[in-house]
């Protein structure tokens, strides 16, 4: 909405943040703010540059966007290689695309 044809367009292929920290006093650039989720993982993120003390920034998972292959449906799984982050360091992922993902279309893995 709003654009027109021929106009550059810059979308953003992520989930949605999961946590929406404040840099807390004393803090700066490049310090890690530890925080402990619902499920009682602690999580240690840096501050991001430019942000100070009472800040804030939004903290995204750590995920892979796939894209829908062909011959794929809602509930297949699909296979595919890691670029060197999460579970599976320079190696192998398997996901389950979601119910009712048409062709093309991506999803957080």
């Amino acid at each position: 909405p709003g654009s027109v044809a021929g106009e550059l367009v810059r979308f953003r292929l992520a989930p949605p943040a999961e946590f929406v920290i404040e840099v807390p006093p004393n803090f700066g650039p490049g310090m890690r703010v530890t925080f402990t989720r619902e499920d009682g993982v602690d999580v240690s993120v840096p501050v991001p540059e430019g942000l100070r003390p009472g800040d804030i920034f939004e903290v995204t998972p750590p995920v892979l966007m796939v894209r829908v292959p062909e011959g794929v449906q809602g509930g297949d799984a699909v296979v595919f290689a890691s670029p060197g982050f999460g579970p599976a360091k320079n190696g192998w992922i398997r996901a389950r695309v979601p119910e009712g993902l048409a062709i093309g279309r991506y999803f957080a893995a």
